[in-house]
């Protein structure tokens, strides 16, 4: 979509809009409401993972959802709490930025119509990590990494390899540049609409 491109990274603007929740490290970013289909708990345990190995932080961008208390309690109960950023809702302007500056976006969920999310991370030439089921694979195509929806593990390492591999990322980025390209605004429009539907027959 035209509202989400790559920035010139140096921007003032854009660092000091994410500062607060980055503190300026690199981060994970999840896109998304805070729900339990969105499988937010598998990318939290596999941030521990992470976390364990790299100096990196994890952020979730997106307004609260339905039963989303165990989500936010959880960090604490995994004792990640100072490396993990609810931001609540942010405008569009900051997760411009949120994912520009990412160093991957993870798109955990378990069911999903439409991956909005992963499209846009790939607008901004950002590297995405896919649960894999069928409309997310559809959406990234060959262009992103998928791990099991069950397994933090898989997560955990494919999240790893994208953070140690420039070689890994900077092919990610090529590769989601040109897919995000495939979808012109009217697609993505219309397949959201036909998702839409398809949900409300449902």
């Amino acid at each position: 979509s035209g509202n989400y491109y790559p920035v010139n990274r140096g921007q003032k603007e854009g660092i000091n809009n994410i500062m607060r929740y980055s503190g300026g490290g690199d981060y994970i970013l999840y896109v998304g409401t805070i729900e339990p289909r969105k499988n937010i708990k598998t990318l939290l345990k596999a941030f521990r993972v992470v976390r364990d190995t790299l100096k990196v932080k994890l952020i979730l961008a997106g307004g609260k959802g339905w039963k989303f208390d165990d989500i936010l309690k959880m960090p604490q109960e995994l004792g990640i709490q100072k490396d993990v950023a609810f931001t609540g809702y942010v405008d569009e302007k900051t997760i411009l930025y949120l994912y520009n500056y990412a160093s991957v976006v993870v798109y955990p969920s378990i069911y999903e119509g439409f991956g909005l999310p992963v499209i846009e991370a790939m607008s901004c030439g950002t590297p995405v990590v896919i649960s894999d089921i069928p409309s997310l694979r559809e959406v990234a195509g060959k262009a992103a990494l998928s791990f099991n929806p069950w397994d933090h593990e898989e997560l955990a390492d494919k999240i790893e390899e994208i953070l140690t591999s420039t070689g890994l990322s900077d092919e990610l980025m090529i590769k989601g540049l040109q897919r995000s390209k495939e979808y012109s605004w009217d697609k993505t429009v219309s397949s959201t609409i036909h998702s839409y539907k398809r949900v409300l027959e449902e």
